[in-house]
């Protein structure tokens, strides 16, 4: 598929003027607000070709990369992306869709863009080291955000310093300052709450949080919370269930990244809260399996969603919980099987339970054979102890 021709304005006016007004605002461009949407547009867009690094400087490394990678290769390319996020290329309008006769989404790039950032880019990256302080902070407050869901601004400010402690009030406000993606992970722009970009319900996600008071936050490592904090392609810990799932998934896929791609979408769509059906019937269109291989990629995949962090846990997988806050409230047992007790009788030494007191005179004697009930006639008391005539009561 070309490289369709479009201008960077003209892809700019596919959103909304409060799309551009925002965009302009997060890459600290200052224009007039009062302009109508095309001027605004246009503004807008003689400012990126001229200086490219008021975008550049606002990308996480993850995203340097995919706009290097679409410079130096246009071509429309198929999305690959999680189906519930969308990245700042996006969000901005420099990345947009389009349609193959299959009907399938495709990505493209202002050939614009291309030409103005073809000399540029390289240099750019060249100059940049993604283990810096400047990227790995902004991974860690990505990472913090996938692993937890909801976030204030206070709970991030006390996790961040864990890990660094010189990362102080001002340069957190400022590490969200100058990411495009932090920027838009503010709910409301005014709650001083972020979320992860991959979230699509705040409010149940949160109502769920604050229903569990006695849950306590899981702690992770900061190399856990690195992983955790790809823009695209975030992955949750590493333990045993994600490695057998991972394990199984590569068998049946053309690579270990589509393996770990998959890992982290429905990590991510678990964490929505969409129903395990639904993935499963997704996940195994892709490949043809017999009916031992499905059972096994099932049952990885249930101990997988056991073992992964969970928003409305916070942070927390269902097996922790399960173990630290479930299993303790559990009854045991009884220390051996049920026997019928003797009459009268109550809990015995060998533990055995029993619901209630054994009464003969209601229940009758079990070592006896029954006898039928005296008739009871229409003007006897009631049996059921009402004080009326049988015929007026339980007899009516």
């Amino acid at each position: 598929m070309e490289l369709p021709i479009v201008s960077l304005k003209d892809m700019l006016m596919g959103g909304t003027k409060e799309d551009l007004v925002t965009m302009a605002r997060r890459l600290h461009i200052k224009i007039k607000s009062s302009l109508r949407k095309e001027p605004f547009a246009a503004t807008l867009s003689s400012v990126i070709l001229h200086e490219p690094l008021v975008l550049l400087n606002q990308l996480s490394w993850s995203e340097l990369m995919r706009l290097h990678d679409f410079v130096h290769d246009p071509t429309p390319r198929l999305i690959h992306n999680h189906p519930v996020k969308n990245d700042s290329l996006e969000s901005m309008g420099i990345v947009v869709f389009t349609v193959d006769e299959d009907n399938l989404p495709y990505a493209f790039i202002s050939y614009e863009l291309v030409e103005r950032l073809k000399t540029r880019i390289d240099p750019y990256i060249a100059s940049q080291n993604p283990n810096s302080t400047k990227f790995r902070r902004r991974q860690m407050l990505t990472g913090l955000l996938n692993l937890y869901g909801v976030l204030d601004i206070y709970e991030i400010r006390k996790l961040a310093r864990e890990f660094d402690p010189e990362f102080y009030d001002y340069d957190i406000m400022k590490c969200f300052g100058d990411s495009y993606e932090l920027q838009s992970l503010e709910y409301m722009d005014t709650t001083m709450e972020y979320q992860s970009g991959f979230l699509l319900d705040h409010y149940d996600i949160l109502a769920e949080m604050q229903a569990r008071p006695g849950l306590k936050p899981r702690k992770f490592t900061l190399e856990e919370i690195l992983a955790s904090g790809d823009t695209y392609h975030p992955m949750p810990p590493t333990n045993a269930a994600t490695r057998e799932f991972r394990k199984i998934l590569a068998k049946n896929m053309a690579s270990e990244e589509a393996a770990d791609r998959t890992i982290s979408e429905i990590w991510m769509l678990v964490n929505n809260d969409v129903h395990a059906s639904d993935i499963l019937s997704t996940l195994t269109k892709s490949f043809t399996l017999d009916k031992k291989k499905l059972q096994e990629l099932v049952q990885a995949y249930m101990e997988f969603t056991n073992h992964i962090p969970r928003w409305i846990l916070k942070g927390n997988t269902p097996s922790e919980v399960f173990e630290k806050y479930e299993k303790p409230n559990l009854l045991p047992l009884p220390k051996t099987p049920f026997v019928y007790p003797k009459p009268g009788s109550q809990p015995d030494k060998e533990g055995r339970v029993v619901p209630f007191p054994f009464n003969p005179s209601i229940t009758g004697n079990p070592n006896q054979p029954a006898t039928p009930p005296k008739k009871i006639g229409r003007n006897d008391p009631c049996f059921c102890g009402s004080g009326r005539k049988y015929k007026n009561c339980c007899g009516n």
